[in-house]
């Protein structure tokens, strides 16, 4: 990202010197236009790194919550930890192990019945190799569930086992009716379960492996041309989990008591670890599926999917010469690839390559995919120009279109007038020449006034998450002692933050441990106000002192491309803690103290639309409870949508400010800080700007009601206010 700019700038000005000269071969335009492309994708794939830093920090956090008191042992998987911009991945996809779930083991009946705990033995499909059986050798070791899913010849039957888990009820998700393939279609709660949206949640129950397929150690030792991957992650890999889901072979006759090997958690390695350029191609090509290789549920299995993405990306990385290869040209290998394989009817497997992921299609299913495949291969400009809103959600393209629109290159045949101004050098250079000059500066102001705003855009969908009431409300509730949960916070998060270099792209290590610190301060907050009215005061002083603390560590946040938010969302932050504990003679010092500060910052624009939010949740009990005495903030929450808000730092620090002057009958002092909320709206975040309307209404609402009481409004006063929220107010008899 830091270099993006110049080199879109480099590009665009080595196309206009280009067409000022007389002789100009299309072929080398359309390489320049290509460069451009390049650009492009790397901006819209730009977050993808941090995307996958958080998703390793959260799968760390869930590792040590497991650790603690968790029996459930999730991983993170699929499009979200992979990159895939929001849009595309509404979906949270796990993978589920529950403790009770019988290990696989892949030695002879002899010794796995010898085996101390409950297993189960895998026999391999010789004719589709990436699929077992499960064999149980003790229905005595395993759980009353599992053991309605054997059936006569002691084989684990799929279909039954995913049945049986719609009981459970270990995990805070409603199931619908919904399963596709292995997985099951639900909402994850974050706290109680309650008629609150949530998060959507496609989960796979899994069994684990005791060990990689003793088939796969050619995986291990195949000669690769890229040495990629490298002898250090191959050894990493093999220490990771591999795992088999309840789904079989749609051609097998005993299909229903076969289960696909996993390698999901592997992949999401390799994945992490692969040459940028391709990870860039694999978000490209897999919004561009989404996009233009669609099917219907109704076609399983279905002809073409992201996994086939995944996979040939993985065997081009390993196979082309990095170096010598653009994002542009990885797309083309990965499509060429793509469309050999289904011309030849085998898209091998890549833990397995004997498996052939193709192999039950018929020759008019393949054919159609081909098709689809060449048309993207054919038309991807157009198909780069229709999709670049997409990558970037709500965010302002019409630069970024305008450029595209009227100077990409076509493949298209010229017709005579094309051909005649090819012919008349001075005349096709005065088109081309108005056309950049126009469209030129066009691009280069979207930019320099976009571009960091995108960034930060996808960034604070991340930074703004409470991710951390996925587990809090539980972990209250197996606690013995109520000010046991006090340990949660630093046991758990301190170790991720200490070995943060490890987990995350070196980049990002500094922005996601403030991201870390300022979390252990909004926990402590919150724990302290849930614990206070159950708690005796010594039991919770000595954790007072904790909140300021991490919210010091974590009062500046400064972005990869070095910009700072200067400690404001660090001082909101200490506006919040204060106003929510009730000290009051703290809060309207730290008030008086930054009032200046933020006055000044929601005059700027630009740095007002950097800010990263402040999420409030209504689905967590603990976050109920510390925003109690506040009914506006806990009614906007819990009437938005999926049970949660974000609201502007600089406008929740404004909304307190005009709360303390009401408190203290200053309604003139409340009435001029409304003006500055209203300055605020023009932050470009359409959520953000509804809630600090709904704010601002909700401080005349306070002010009227307090100046109606008092018997001291007039008509004079009122009728040049237009807020649909107060006409009921004020019809209303005293």
């Amino acid at each position: 990202m830091r270099y993006f700019i110049s080199r879109v700038q480099l590009s665009i000005f080595r196309i206009i010197q280009l067409t000022s000269v007389n002789k100009m071969e299309i072929s080398t335009r359309e390489e320049l236009f290509e460069e451009v492309a390049n650009n492009i994708l790397m901006l819209k794939t730009d977050c993808r790194l941090f995307q996958i830093s958080m998703a390793r920090v959260i799968q760390k956090l869930l590792n040590r919550v497991r650790r603690e008191w968790w029996s459930n042992q999730l991983f993170i998987v699929g499009s979200v930890p992979e990159g895939l911009p929001f849009p595309f991945c509404s979906d949270l996809d796990f993978m589920v192990i529950k403790r009770n779930f019988p290990v696989v083991f892949w030695q002879s009946k002899l010794k796995l019945e010898r085996q101390s705990r409950s297993s189960v033995m895998a026999e391999q499909n010789i004719n589709e190799p990436a699929y077992v059986r499960l064999r149980v050798a003790d229905k005595l070791c395993l759980n009353e569930d599992i053991r309605r899913s054997i059936d006569g010849d002691g084989y684990l039957r799929n279909k039954s086992f995913i049945n049986n888990l719609h009981r459970d009820e270990s995990m805070p998700v409603i199931w619908n009716r919904r399963v596709h393939g292995p997985s099951l279609a639900g909402l994850l709660f974050m706290g109680p379960v309650n008629h609150e949206l949530a998060v959507k949640v496609d989960m796979v129950y899994s069994l684990k492996c005791r060990q990689w397929p003793p088939f796969t150690s050619n995986f291990f030792n195949r000669s690769r041309l890229n040495g990629w991957p490298s002898k250090e992650l191959l050894v990493k890999l093999e220490g990771l989990k591999c795992l088999v889901v309840p789904i079989g072979h749609p051609n097998s006759e005993s299909k229903e008591i076969e289960w696909r090997l996993s390698f999901s958690v592997a992949e999401r390695e390799l994945i992490h670890n692969m040459y940028e350029p391709y990870g860039q191609c694999m978000v490209a090509l897999k919004i561009v599926k989404e996009m233009y290789i669609v099917y219907n549920d109704t076609e399983e299995p279905t002809p073409f999917c992201t996994y086939f993405l995944k996979t040939a990306c993985l065997w081009m990385c390993e196979t082309l010469p990095n170096e010598e290869y653009s994002t542009m040209n990885f797309i083309r290998s990965v499509l060429d690839w793509l469309i050999d394989r289904y011309q030849e009817r085998h898209l091998p497997h890549y833990f397995i390559p004997k498996q052939n992921l193709i192999g039950h299609l018929s020759g008019r299913c393949c054919d159609d995919v081909i098709a689809k495949l060449t048309s993207v291969r054919t038309n991807f400009w157009e198909i780069l120009e229709s999709s670049t809103d997409k990558f970037s959600g709500e965010a302002d393209l019409e630069g970024l279109n305008w450029f595209i629109i009227n100077n990409r290159p076509t493949s298209k045949k010229m017709d005579k007038e094309e051909e005649a101004i090819f012919k008349e050098p001075q005349e096709f250079n005065y088109i081309l020449n108005k056309s950049f000059t126009e469209n030129y500066e066009h691009f280069i102001s979207w930019l320099h006034h976009n571009i960091i705003l995108l960034d930060h855009k996808v960034i604070a969908i991340l930074l703004e998450s409470d991710f951390e009431n996925f587990i809090i409300d539980e972990f209250i509730q197996t606690c013995d002692h109520p000010s046991e949960i006090l340990r949660f916070p630093e046991e758990i998060i301190m170790p991720v933050v200490e070995g943060i270099e490890e987990i995350v792209v070196k980049d990002y290590v500094e922005m996601i441990k403030t991201i870390l610190y300022r979390k252990l301060g909004d926990l402590y907050t919150y724990l302290l106000i849930y614990l206070r009215r159950i708690c005796p005061y010594k039991d919770l002083a000595h954790y007072r002192s904790k909140i300021l603390h991490y919210y010091a560590l974590g009062a500046e946040m400064v972005f990869l491309n070095k910009w700072s938010d200067e400690g404001i969302g660090g001082k909101a932050l200490v506006v919040k803690y204060h106003y929510l504990m009730g000290n009051n003679e703290a809060l309207k010092e730290t008030l008086m103290k930054c009032k200046p500060v933020f006055m000044k910052i929601a005059e700027n624009e630009d740095v007002m639309n950097r800010l990263v939010g402040i999420e409030l949740t209504a689905n967590s009990l603990v976050m109920r409870r510390a925003w109690a005495d506040d009914k506006y903030i806990l009614q906007l929450a819990q009437s938005s949508y999926g049970g949660s808000v974000t609201i502007h730092p600089v406008v929740l620090v404004f909304y307190i400010m005009a709360r303390v002057s009401l408190k203290e009958g200053d309604r003139e002092n409340a009435s001029a800080i409304l003006k500055n909320i209203e300055v605020c709206l023009r932050i470009h975040d359409t959520d953000k700007r509804e809630v600090a309307k709904s704010l601002i209404e909700f401080i005349e609402i306070e002010i009227f009601e307090v100046t109606r009481m008092l018997g001291l409004y007039r008509w004079s006063t009122l009728k040049s206010l237009n807020r649909p929220a107060l006409v009921h107010m004020l019809n209303q008899p005293t």
